[in-house]
This record gives C-alpha cells, sequence and structure tokens, in this order.
C-alpha cells in the first residue's frame, strides 16, 4: 500500500515537473522591438456592409496604407510619427486617396499607446497589449483598450468619440516562428455619458455595440504583429430610434523597413543600371530624390495617345518588372502618369491615370512590387519637368514614373 502511494507521488511530482518543463521551453515574452529610425508600414483592406433599419445600404470598400517613423526610443517607449492614408475603391475597384491625417504619439514595448493631442487615427488603439511576464500557450489575459468611433459616414461630420472597452487574449500556440493570438471583444456603450444625446441634431448617436474577433500574428524574431485579421459587427442606434449596423472583415499586414542613406541610394542605382539592359540604359531614367529612388521611364511603353502597352515593349517592361522584384519588393511604390498641357485637362487627368494604372497592373500581375503597399495615381498636366514651349519638352513631360519610397 506504501509502494503505490510512493508511486502516485512520485507520479505528479513526474507531472509537475513535466508541467514546468513545458512552460520553460514554450513560454515567450512578448515586446515590440522597434528601433530608432525603424520605417513601419502597416496596409489592409476592408469590406463592409451597412444597414439601415436592417436594409443593405451600401458596400464599401477601403483601404490604409500606414507609414510610421521610430524617430527616438527612450527606456521602453519607442516615439512615433507619420501618416495614416485612407483609400477607397471607385466603381472600377482602383484605390483612390481620400485622406491622409499625420500622427504623433508614444507607444511602450507592451503596446500601450500615449496621445498629446486630440486625432482620430489611429482609430484602434491598444491593441494588442501584452503582460509583462512570460506567456504560455493557451494563456489567456486581459488589456484596456479603445476605439475612435467616427459619425461622419452617417452624417455628423468633425464629431468622433473615444470608445473603451477591454480585450480578451488568447495565446494559441505556433506556426514556425509565427506566434498565433486570437483578440476578441464585446462592447455596448452609452453615449449619454458624453452628453452626445444633447446635440441638436436628430441623428445623434444614442448606443453603440460592437462584437469583434481578431487573429494576430507575431514574428517571434522581428518583434510585431506581421498580419492580422478580423471579422466584426457593430451596431448603432440614434437618438431618433433609427438603427444602423455595420459588418465587415479586414486583412492586413505590417513590416519594418529602413530609410537608405546617399551611400546605399546610389549602390541601389548603380544595381539597377547594371540589371538594365543597353536599350533601356538611355531610355530610362535612374535618379536618387528625398522621398527615395525614382525611375522615369517616360512613354517609351505607350503609343501617343493610348494607355496600353505597346507588344513591342512587354519584354522590356518585363525585366524593370524583375529589378524592382529583385531589390524593392517590401518597399511602398508609387506609379505615377503625367501628361503635357496639349488638349483637354480632364483629359489629360484621365490618361495619366490610365497609363499609371496599365503600369501598376502589370507590375502586380509580374509579382514585382507589394500591391497592399503600393498604388497608382494620375497627376495629369501638373509638375513638368520641362516648360511646355517645344515638341521636345512636351515629350519629356509625357512620361511614366516609378518611385520607390524609402521615407
Amino acid at each position: 500500500m506504501g509502494k503505490n502511494k510512493n508511486r502516485y507521488k512520485e507520479k505528479i511530482i513526474l507531472s509537475i515537473l513535466f508541467i514546468i518543463l513545458i512552460l520553460i521551453l514554450f513560454s515567450f515574452k512578448f515586446q515590440f522591438g522597434f528601433k530608432k529610425n525603424d520605417i513601419i508600414q502597416i496596409s489592409s483592406s476592408s469590406r463592409q456592409y451597412v444597414y439601415f433599419e436592417e436594409e443593405l445600404y451600401r458596400t464599401w470598400d477601403y483601404e490604409h496604407i500606414d507609414k510610421l517613423y521610430v524617430t527616438d526610443v527612450n527606456g521602453n517607449r519607442f516615439k512615433i510619427e507619420g501618416k495614416y492614408q485612407f483609400f477607397e475603391k471607385d466603381q472600377f475597384g482602383n484605390k483612390v486617396l481620400s485622406e491622409t491625417q499625420m500622427v504623433n504619439f508614444e507607444q511602450d514595448n507592451f503596446g500601450r499607446m500615449f496621445f498629446n493631442y486630440p486625432t482620430i487615427y489611429p482609430t484602434l488603439r491598444n491593441v494588442p497589449v501584452f503582460l509583462d511576464k512570460d506567456i504560455v500557450p493557451s494563456e489567456r489575459w486581459w488589456a484596456e483598450a479603445e476605439e475612435i468611433v467616427d459619425f461622419s459616414s452617417i452624417g455628423i461630420p468633425n464629431f468622433s468619440i473615444a470608445v473603451p472597452f477591454k480585450v480578451s487574449y488568447q495565446y494559441l500556440g505556433d506556426e514556425g516562428n509565427l506566434a498565433i493570438i486570437k483578440a476578441y471583444y464585446t462592447n455596448v456603450y452609452g453615449f449619454e455619458k458624453d452628453n452626445v444625446y444633447k446635440m441638436n441634431i436628430e441623428y445623434a448617436p444614442k448606443l453603440y455595440t460592437a462584437n469583434v474577433e481578431m487573429m494576430l500574428y507575431w514574428d517571434k524574431q522581428l518583434g510585431y504583429v506581421v498580419k492580422f485579421s478580423d471579422i466584426y459587427t457593430i451596431y448603432l442606434v440614434l437618438i431618433n430610434g433609427t438603427r444602423w449596423k455595420f459588418t465587415g472583415t479586414t486583412d492586413g499586414s505590417m513590416n519594418v523597413i529602413h530609410k537608405w542613406d546617399d551611400q546605399k541610394k546610389d549602390d541601389l542605382i548603380q544595381k539597377i543600371n547594371k540589371d538594365l539592359p543597353k536599350e533601356l540604359k538611355d531610355k530610362v531614367e535612374v535618379k536618387k530624390t528625398e522621398k527615395g529612388i525614382l525611375l522615369n521611364l517616360g512613354e517609351i511603353f505607350f503609343d501617343f495617345n493610348k494607355y496600353d502597352i505597346k507588344k513591342s515593349e512587354v519584354e522590356k517592361l518585363k525585366i524593370i518588372a524583375s529589378i524592382l522584384q529583385k531589390y524593392f519588393y517590401g518597399y511602398q511604390v508609387i506609379i505615377e502618369g503625367y501628361t503635357d498641357n496639349v488638349g483637354n485637362e480632364q483629359y489629360n487627368l484621365e490618361l495619366s491615370t490610365k497609363r499609371a494604372k496599365t503600369i501598376f497592373d502589370f507590375l502586380v500581375n509580374m509579382n514585382a512590387i507589394n500591391s497592399a503597399i503600393s498604388y497608382f495615381i494620375g497627376y495629369g498636366e501638373s509638375n513638368p519637368i520641362a516648360p511646355n514651349d517645344t515638341e521636345e519638352n512636351r515629350a519629356k513631360n509625357r512620361r511614366v514614373q516609378i518611385l520607390i519610397v524609402d521615407y
């Protein structure tokens, strides 16, 4: 009988030791690992369904391309400034820049954010936030967060409120070097607390309810979330009794790049020129700018007044694509279209946009640029690089430029 008790005790001790060993081997302390001069690129795409009184009101596709700069590190705090860019999709599925807002805030190494002045962006704050300890797979924890709710989409301009809530987190386990974290929150918020109901408008908000589930993929080596997704349902009741519902999904990614100094830019330009074939060396101008590196393609890939790529030039454009993929896939690339000042201004704007889109689509299809963080834009006859006083100069202004951004 005594031997059985001893064996039972031994099993308990071994089980405890095994659990302790598991905790030691698989526990992980999550901390953001940003460094001074890091450039944080965050991109996300969303589709939202808006319902008014249970009837579908609109479907909304939009994207964020955000670029943040770690300007300083003080102890466990990062000083961050940069810009949040909001893009809406037009009827053809092209993303159009709708809003840019500059931001300035601090974040500590566990994810808590600190703001010195009111701002809408980032709308979701303090997600994720980690504990100051090792966390093991399957462990749960909770942390305070807030969301800036902007009401301009339902006709209340220049009005937003910070809605607090508590997020439930669970470390599910690992896939290779990625730690998988599930985040969930349900929030019910009555706006009477902020005296919003006293606003002298019939569509002031009264009650806000949100259900959000997120999946976060944390790179243990890099020290930040490299991709994320969410699915959400939001209910909004106005003081006049009308009801709105918003459902949707978001998918996004984050990566960190570093600004090039002049020597690095010179080295990259040398590599580009080395890889350019002889027939393109005199036609494609490569130069450094304050924003990064610029490739001026001119209009060699298009016939006059056309925006489809000339068949004779496709192979040359493939070479450009291979260079971009080889050296710059992780960077934001902006395709810019320009024309001369001959003809109708609106026509020129449309032509420049179509040419920029054609090059953009080609490069995306060749997997040469990251479409999540890159975009195209047409400027028409704006920003000429030569006076439009001779045919030679007008030809210089008819161009497509590839800007590789490192700022």
